[in-house]
C-alpha cells in the first residue's frame, strides 16, 4: 500500500512538472482511484508452499507450509506476482523434524496449481524454528533438540539458508524437553484457514462428510479429507523438582458439537491448555489444569502392574528338611508321654513324600 501511494505521488509530481502537453488531471484522478479501489478490494489469501533440499543435520527433507498474503481480489497469480506475509512450515527429513514460523516476500507464480506455488524466483525470509533430530550420526547423542533463527534467500527456484540454532536438550539422558505436534484434518481444522495440501494432488481429499449418525464405524474413508488443515502442538518441561511436570497444548478444536446444541457450559475461549502433574510416590500422579480458558480440573490417578507387584518378593530361607520317624526300642511308631526327639538341621534327606515310614 505504502509503495502503491508513493508511486501514485510520484506520477502527480511529474505531471506538475512536466506542465502543458502532459496527461490531464482527470486521467490522475482515474489513476488514484484505480488504485484506491484495489485497496478496498484487496482480500487475505492462503498459499502453499512445498520444497525438498538437503541441509545439515536433518539431510534430505521436504517441507510443507502455508503463507498468509493480503492481494487485491483480481489477481489471480498464474503469473509473476508479489507474495509477502507470514507462514508457518513443517520439514520431516531423514535426520529429524524442523517446526519454523516466520515473514517472507516472494516474487513468484502459481503457474497450474491452484492453492500452491509453483515458483519462486526471488525471495527472502526470517523465521524461528524448533528442530529435533534422531538419526544423524555426526551429533552425540544422536536425539537432540534445537531452538534458534533461520534466514532464507531464493533465486531462480534455488534456495539458500543459514540459521544459528542453540540445544536445549542433550539427549534422552538429559530429556527435560518434550515437543510435539502436527497436522489434522477435520475437527483440528476448526480454527484454521490452512489449505490441505493434498488437494493439490486429487480434489477429492478437499470433500469430507460430517455426517457419521451414531457412529462406532471406523471412516477410512475420511482420512486426509478436508478443505482445511489444522496445526496442534505440545511442550512439556520436566522441572528441575524432582518428578514435577508443566504442560501447554494448542489445540483447533473448537468443540463445535459439544457446545452448539447447549450440552453443557463448555466454551472454548482459547485454544491453549496448561498443566502440572506431580508423581509423590510409584504408581501415584497428581494433575492441575486450566482447559481452553474457561474450566479448571483436578486429577488423581493410581496405576498398577499385576506383573510388577507392589512390594518386593520373598526371599526367606526355606524350611528345614523333614527327619524320617526312627522306630522306638520298643517298636512303637509314636513318642510316648514326655519322650523327646532331636531334629538335625544338617542330616540328609533320606526318605520321599510316599516313604511309608513318613
Amino acid at each position: 500500500m505504502n509503495v502503491r501511494r508513493r508511486l501514485l505521488a510520484g506520477l502527480l509530481a511529474c505531471g506538475l512538472a512536466a506542465g502543458p502537453g502532459v496527461a490531464a488531471p482527470d486521467e490522475h484522478d482515474e489513476l488514484r482511484a484505480r488504485i484506491l479501489a484495489e485497496e478496498r478490494d484487496s482480500e487475505t489469501r492462503v498459499v502453499g508452499l512445498l520444497r525438498v533440499r538437503a541441509s545439515h543435520p536433518q539431510g534430505i527433507s521436504g517441507a510443507v507450509g502455508a503463507m498468509r498474503v493480503r492481494q487485491p481480489a483480481s489477481y489471480d497469480c498464474r503469473t509473476t506476482c508479489a507474495q509477502r506475509g507470514p507462514f508457518v512450515q513443517l520439514e520431516p527429513g531423514l535426520g529429524g523434524l524442523q517446526l519454523g514460523a516466520g515473514w517472507a516476500r516472494l516474487i513468484a507464480e502459481r503457474g497450474g496449481r491452484e492453492r500452491f506455488l509453483s515458483q519462486v524466483y526471488v525471495g527472502f525470509g526470517i523465521k524461528g524454528v524448533l528442530l529435533r533430530t534422531w538419526d544423524d550420526r555426526a551429533l552425540r547423542p544422536a536425539g537432540q533438540s534445537f531452538a534458534g533463527i533461520e534466514g532464507e534467500f531464493s533465486i531462480t527456484t534455488v534456495n539458500f539458508s543459514l540459521g544459528l540454532l542453540r540445544g536445549i536438550s542433550a539427549g534422552r539422558d538429559d530429556e527435560r524437553w518434550v515437543v510435539t505436534g502436527g497436522l489434522g484434518w477435520g475437527r483440528y481444522a476448526d480454527r484454521s484457514g490452512l489449505p490441505n495440501p493434498l488437494r493439490g494432488l486429487d480434489s477429492r481429499f478437499g470433500r469430507r462428510n460430517t455426517g457419521f449418525g451414531l457412529g462406532g464405524e471406523v471412516s477410512i474413508g475420511q482420512f486426509f479429507r478436508g478443505r482445511r488443515i489444522g496445526p496442534f502442538a505440545g511442550i512439556e518441561w520436566r522441572t528441575p523438582i524432582d518428578d514435577l511436570t508443566a504442560k501447554i497444548e494448542y489445540s483447533g478444536d473448537q468443540y463445535v458439537r459439544e457446545t452448539s446444541r447447549g450440552r453443557g457450559e463448555f466454551r472454548t475461549e482459547i485454544p491453549v491448555n496448561v498443566g502440572l502433574e506431580y508423581r509423590p510416590l510409584e504408581g501415584i500422579e497428581i494433575g492441575a489444569y486450566y482447559m481452553y480458558g474457561d474450566a479448571f480440573g483436578v486429577r488423581v490417578s493410581l496405576t498398577g502392574n499385576p506383573f510388577r507387584p507392589l512390594t518386593d518378593a520373598d526371599t526367606e530361607p526355606p524350611p528345614l528338611p523333614v527327619l524320617p520317624r526312627q522306630p522306638l526300642a520298643n517298636g512303637a511308631q509314636i513318642a510316648g508321654l514326655g519322650e523327646q526327639r532331636v531334629l538335625d538341621a544338617d542330616a540328609p534327606i533320606t526318605a520321599a513324600f510316599f516313604d511309608a515310614r513318613l
